[in-house]
């Protein structure tokens, strides 16, 4: 089993952190100098979901909102023919890839791995 760290989209956290620095705005400008206390409390929520998503927009690493765990992949492969059929392996291994699960070149290599199997 690994664990996989699921963060948002690029475009996710770019619309995130426009909407976040919007609202950072609206507090400054309006709602600080109408609600005080709490209009501070708003302009510091509202910077901190715009930092959120600024630094899942310009680092490669970002910030996870999930953890999943997930089947080592060599399982798919070295499940029994009787367990799962051909087809059976290759649609599991194509799903784990559609859902993001899986690297296209893990993908590449497994479904390889399992076309050599049945030939």
């Amino acid at each position: 089993m690994r664990r996989v760290r699921i963060k948002p989209s690029k475009a996710t956290s770019a619309i995130g952190m426009v909407v976040g620095s919007v609202f950072v705005g609206i507090g400054l400008f309006v709602v600080i100098p109408i609600f005080g206390p709490f209009g501070m409390v708003w302009t510091l929520v509202a910077a901190a979901i715009a930092i959120f998503h600024g630094v899942n927009v310009f680092s490669d690493r970002g910030i996870a909102t999930t953890e999943i765990d997930v089947d080592d992949l060599s399982s798919i492969a070295q499940q029994s023919k009787a367990e799962l059929s051909f087809d059976e392996r290759l649609r599991k291994l194509e799903e784990l890839r559609r859902d993001g699960l899986i690297t296209e070149s893990e993908y590449t290599d497994k479904r390889r791995e399992v076309m050599g199997s049945e030939w």
